[in-house]
């Protein structure tokens, strides 16, 4: 299709940097914000961040807010934390910790550049915003810190490549002299740099400060420890060149070129760190290296203050921030030599914000271009310049010049022409240059809108017109912008205008109008604009997911995984994107990420869009749904015992709720019934499954036992601690009872204190029940005392303990503490009544010596008491 072109206006700024609206508004310090959308500082106290040192901010080419961030933490246009925007590996005490450049070719899509601090191990990274997310919010991609390089300084800057659409990002590896250049196109980030290895090592003593671009894209300086360094910079192939170093005995932080690029300006502190710091400024036109430094001029110097970032303004000030300061310093006139710059000291109040080290970094420099635009045969042409200049000339392409500021032309020929506009001004020249293309004849302008049907498939659905508002402006081959006004209406004649940005069609296809009119030149274009229906028939599609009972029916869907399925049985060359409603995929609103976590438990329907180019294809319903795998006993061990009287043990599958019936069985052993029995020791599983196929695995360990078998009884007796010790062996796990087998058992073996006696010993298996085994046995001791009174109490003294009297023992002596025999104790006298002889022996201890038929001998004695 034939189109006439239209004009170009060109906005050239050579005196003052006039920068696009993308850097009217900042953000930066504590709760510290600027307005220059109209033209002037506004200062404005609705930020959100709170940051030592590097932060960014970006906004449309109006002016109007779209995200801001410290590097860490990104905040939305409504000053909330944006969709995955925290995380960032940026650092709040990072020199240059954020950077924002607009991602080349893709509307509404930005990369945030990170540098960390202190040579961080996050070093330098990237993050991907696309603000057409979250209803035009933006929201941080899945393309989030990805790593370049690490570790890095904390110096980061960007700039824009000649006549390309296309940037450079430029960094700094530590422990190295090396300058990175990332090329920024339409194919993405290029991860490996072009280096340049020149400078000043950068490492721990040096680390701080800031980088900045020359606004005429071909200087880089650099602030370092005790010196500044500038280069030239080659745009086209990122290199850096022709080093210059002005040496300080002073730590230098901030840095601006003027918008000439005749002056830099750097801010520093003594070497005390908070004993005073200054401005100066450097005029690069001065000659060689000497006569550069010889060049600065001090234009504040301040003890016990700190001065930080200094950057250029929309308003073609300079701003210098204030460490913990309530004001900024602004540069009035950064073009101007020494102190005719009007260097104003707290020339901005905050008003309740707090400058601290940083400020906004943007891309150097952000050229404002509008365009004004007619279908004519006579092409305007537009120069804004702000500042006084010598002479100016076009170009416009064809072999024709003009002079004028504003000049008509008339093209001969169509084609394609690059018009240049070369300002001078004191011996400064800078050049603006824009293809444009010139068609020979009027045409018209059409284009077709495609749209799914919707659910009722009778061809009317619902046209977002607002959202194709930028493919008008691709068939008219004119930049979107909002001095752009889009009007659509039913009719030809541009009555019946279409209110509101929802409309219904009501014919299939349908032919309505849209005007565009630019604000600036009143041209209008009248588009016809065609509305088609698609009703392709798409299949619903299920998906169904297993997910433990206690996730109450929610769970995460790898949506990508549906694509294959979808383009399995439609052209391949559809691209797939979901949505929660119909109507969102209709209108292509609010998008949903690759991971999708349903808000309706159990069972949730989506959409599925698929566009054939710009062309909805189909609209597919995908069922999202979740099911409960069966709910089953934990795995448990169970013991069997070995004897060969022991009966099968049973195995349950352990379903603990619902009809068994319902589920189905698979077993280790290959039987398919709720229980089985077994009589081997071994490790069994179940694999339970309900009707929607959801499993769930049970394992039972079945381990051997056995009643226990006996091998020896220990015995201390005849001591001040009666001990008894059970060593026995087997497969169980054993304790241990004295005298009642129902009675309270114990698991250690060994029994204390135990009085002189005959016990039994019970010894049972606690795995598997397996059985009891017991042992008589006995446990010999005496009295101490006695006393033979007659009283029927104590009145003889013995052993105790055997199973029979002295069955076990052979004697027992008893001697006077002489060492007389008094009596022999035997089965045939087995108790000793206190006489020797028929007369009483008195009050006083006695000794014997037992001689037991095992072979012991054990001695002792005792009190006879009167």
């Amino acid at each position: 299709m034939k189109r006439t072109i239209i004009l170009l206006c060109l906005i050239l700024f050579p005196i003052y940097l006039y920068t696009q609206g993308e850097s009217s508004i900042w953000y930066f310090g504590t709760n510290a914000g600027i307005d220059f959308s109209s033209g002037n500082a506004q200062v404005i106290g609705n930020g959100e961040l709170a940051t030592l040192e590097g932060c960014a901010t970006i906004s449309d080419q109006t002016g109007s807010l779209l995200f801001y961030t410290d590097g860490i933490t990104v905040y939305n246009q409504n000053h909330q934390i944006m969709q995955n925007g925290t995380g960032l590996s940026g650092d709040i005490s990072s020199s240059q910790s954020a950077l924002i450049v607009p991602k080349p070719g893709a509307t509404n899509s930005y990369y945030i550049f990170t540098a960390d601090a202190d040579a961080g191990s996050n070093g330098l990274q990237y993050s991907e915003v696309n603000m057409n997310l979250d209803n035009g919010l933006g929201a941080v991609t899945n393309v989030k810190n990805i790593l370049l390089i690490t570790p890095s300084s904390e110096q980061l800057i960007a700039t824009k490549k000649n006549n390309e659409d296309a940037y450079w990002v430029v960094g700094h590896k530590f422990d190295s002299n090396e300058f990175l250049a990332y090329e920024i196109t339409t194919s993405g980030v290029n991860s490996n740099p072009v280096i340049s290895a020149i400078g000043t090592e950068v490492n721990a003593s040096n680390n701080i400060g800031q980088i900045k671009f020359s606004h005429q894209r071909n200087r880089l300086a650099a602030a370092r420890t005790g010196n500044v360094q500038i280069f030239d910079f080659n745009n086209a192939t990122g290199e850096l060149s022709s080093e210059i170093t002005l040496r300080f005995n002073e730590n230098f932080y901030g840095l601006e070129f003027s918008p000439s690029g005749q002056f830099l300006y750097t801010s520093n502190f003594d070497s005390g760190l908070f004993f005073g710091g200054g401005i100066r400024q450097f005029n690069l036109l001065a000659g060689d290296e000497g006569a550069v430094t010889i060049s600065g001029v001090t234009l504040v110097s301040e003890e016990n203050a700190l001065f930080g970032a200094l950057q250029l303004a929309p308003d073609g000030k300079i701003y210098v921030a204030r460490v913990d300061d309530v004001k900024l310093d602004v540069i009035e006139s950064p073009d101007s030599i020494g102190h005719d710059c009007n260097y104003n000291s707290g020339g901005l109040f905050l008003e309740g914000g707090i400058s601290i080290f940083g400020l906004p970094s943007f891309i150097q420099p952000y050229f404002r271009a509008a365009f004004d635009f007619c279908i004519s045969d006579e092409t305007q042409f537009y120069s804004e310049i702000l500042g006084e200049y010598d002479s100016l000339i076009w170009d416009f392409g064809d072999g024709t010049t003009s002079l004028e500021n504003d000049p008509i032309h008339n093209y001969a020929t169509a084609g394609s022409f690059d018009v240049t506009l070369t300002v001078f001004s004191g011996g400064q020249t800078l050049v603006v240059s824009k293809t444009i293309a010139i068609s020979n004849e009027s045409s018209s302008y059409e284009i077709e809108l495609v749209q799914c049907d919707d659910e009722i498939a009778d061809g009317l659905t619902m046209f977002s017109l607002s959202s194709y508002r930028s493919v008008l402006f691709d068939e008219l081959d004119i930049p979107f912008s909002t001095l752009n006004d889009v009007r659509f209406f039913e009719s030809n004649m541009l009555i019946n205008e279409i209110n509101g940005n929802d409309y219904i069609n009501i014919s299939n296809p349908q032919t309505v109008f849209a005007t565009v009119e630019n604000i600036h030149t009143s041209c209008i274009f009248t588009i016809e604009v065609s509305l088609n229906v698609t009703n392709e028939l798409l299949e619903s599609i299920s998906i169904d997911k297993c997910i433990d009972r206690n996730l109450n029916g929610i769970s995460s869907f790898n949506l990508s995984s549906i694509t294959n399925q979808i383009l399995d049985s439609t052209p391949q060359n559809l691209s797939i994107r979901y949505f929660e409603t119909y109507d969102d995929a209709l209108l292509e609103e609010n998008a949903l990420a690759t991971e999708f976590t349903n808000n309706i438990p159990y069972s949730q329907t989506i959409f599925a869009r698929a566009d054939n180019g710009s062309v909805c294809y189909g609209i597919y319903p995908i069922e999202l749904n979740t099911y409960e795998s069966p709910n089953v006993l934990e795995s448990e061990d169970l013991f069997y015992c070995l004897d060969a009287n022991s009966n099968a043990i049973t195995l349950n599958s352990g379903i603990i709720e619902g009809n068994p019936n319902d589920y189905f069985y698979s077993w280790s052993t290959g039987a398919n019934t709720q229980q089985i029995q077994v009589n081997d020791a071994g490790e069994y599983s179940v694999t339970v499954s309900n009707l929607a196929g959801c499993e769930t695995e049970r394992i039972i360990n079945v381990q051997p036992s056995s009643i226990a078998t006996l091998e020896f009884i220990e015995i201390i007796d005849l001591s001040e601690n009666n001990t008894i010790s059970v060593f026995v062996t087997g497969q169980g796990d054993y304790t241990y009872a004295l005298n009642d087998e129902y009675g309270i058992y114990q698991e250690s073996n060994t029994f204390n204190n135990v009085p002189a006696g005959i016990h039994t010993i019970y010894i049972k298996d606690i795995k598997a029940n397996c059985g009891i085994v017991n042992e008589d046995i006995s446990i010999l001791g005496f009295p101490k005392f006695f006393t033979p009174n007659d009283d029927t109490y104590n009145d003889t003294w013995q052993i105790k303990g055997f199973p029979s009297e002295f069955e076990l023992a052979g004697s027992v002596e008893i001697y006077d503490r002489y060492g007389k025999l008094i009596t022999v104790l035997n089965d045939a006298q087995p108790k000793w009544n206190g006489t020797f002889n028929g007369e009483i022996m008195p009050t006083d201890d006695y000794w014997f010596v037992a001689k037991l038929v095992d072979g012991r001998t054990y001695k002792g004695h005792f009190t006879l008491k009167r």
